[in-house]
């Protein structure tokens, strides 16, 4: 069976870095996470991509991808 889903949701967009990298708010219960493409959150979570519509994320320990909306609600 397929592992189970992340549970990470969009939050929002943080202030952009100097150096342009897009930065995301991510969710999961009462956990907050900022992050940019190539962090890992939540100790198994890589972002891949971010992109206008979601951002892609890689579970390093299951290697399973997931894309997570970038909307709000």
């Amino acid at each position: 069976p397929p592992p189970p889903p992340s549970n990470l949701r969009f939050y929002g967009f943080a202030t952009s870095r100097p150096d342009g990298a897009k930065r995301i708010f991510l969710y999961k219960n009462e956990d907050v996470f900022v992050a940019s493409e190539g962090d890992i959150v939540d100790r198994r979570y890589k972002v891949v991509r971010i992109s206008p519509n979601a951002v892609e994320i890689l579970d390093v320990l299951s290697n399973n991808r997931e894309n997570i909306p970038l909307s709000q609600g």
